[in-house]
């Protein structure tokens, strides 16, 4: 193994699992006591090969276009108070905007909001605030256009649908390289979307946001950046109006347990800023 880690590995993954008699509607509500009320359930499915992407060429590394999400090196906080929801939106949302916009080349970037996770070893996988464990796609089609409209005035959304948007996700660990509880990433050009998307709502107290679930596909091809640094970003992609069929539309994502972990790594710190991005 090097430095970048082994060249692959493999995990168990969450997947939608459609019950034998399907609701109108799937939700996933929270109620005010953390607990939650689903109509749905999982099923933990084998994926014996997840790609260490570390091992890419740079003309083949993965990119937002290609495969739906794409990792930036050379990329650092000084930020350190991700605790604090107030100088968080202050002092690091414009940072990170700007980033954004030298990244992708973006002409504005509106930031939605944000989730600090931390894994609590011992604690409910599923509950609020640990790296989640189900694969999806944070935005629907139809919810993207939602944050659109509702983020923009009249006067500018007359641009669309000709002016191209996106839905991302900028992501990067706090303090330490995540080793524990990495993202595994899905290249889109490997989804069926007829086959393996579940539309699904989230029910929260502040709003209802339809999300995608994912079915298992024996198709998908999985990879994952090994130690992700907070030098380092991840995009991921929830949507893309682009109409050019070569352009990656999403990316399905969740994280998972890497048996390739090394021993005595702290548990996985994290935070994701999800953005309406505008070209």
């Amino acid at each position: 193994m090097s430095d970048n880690g082994p060249k692959s590995t493999h995990a168990n993954i969450q997947f939608f699992h459609v019950p034998p008699s399907p609701p109108d509607r799937y939700l996933d509500i929270l109620n005010p006591d953390g607990t939650f009320n689903r109509n749905y359930t999982t099923e933990g499915r084998p994926v014996p090969y997840i790609e260490n992407l570390r091992f890419r060429t740079p003309e083949n590394a993965p990119t937002l276009d290609g495969e739906g999400y794409q990792l930036f090196s050379n990329c650092p906080t000084k930020f350190e108070a991700f605790d604090n929801t107030e100088e968080v939106e202050r002092d690091y949302y414009p940072e990170s905007i700007d980033i954004v916009k030298e990244l992708t080349g973006a002409s504005q970037v509106i930031i939605i909001d944000h989730n600090v996770r931390r894994r609590r070893i011992g604690d409910n996988p599923y509950a609020p605030g640990q790296p989640s464990r189900r694969v999806h796609v944070d935005f629907s089609a139809s919810e993207s256009h939602k944050i659109l409209r509702r983020s923009l005035p009249e006067s500018e959304l007359a641009a669309y649908p000709e002016r191209r948007f996106q839905i991302l996700s900028f992501w990067r660990p706090l303090s330490h390289a995540a080793y524990d509880s990495p993202l595994v990433l899905c290249d889109y050009k490997s989804v069926n979307e007829q086959e393996d998307w579940v539309s699904l709502t989230t029910v929260r107290p502040h709003e209802e946001v339809e999300v995608v679930a994912v079915k298992y596909n024996e198709n998908h091809k999985w990879g994952y950046y090994y130690g992700v640094t907070p030098e380092e970003v991840v995009f991921i992609k929830s949507y893309d109006s682009s109409t050019d069929k070569n352009v990656a539309f999403c990316s399905p994502h969740t994280s998972f347990d890497d048996s390739g972990t090394p021993e005595g790594s702290p548990p996985r710190e994290s935070i994701e800023l999800r953005l309406l991005v505008l070209y």
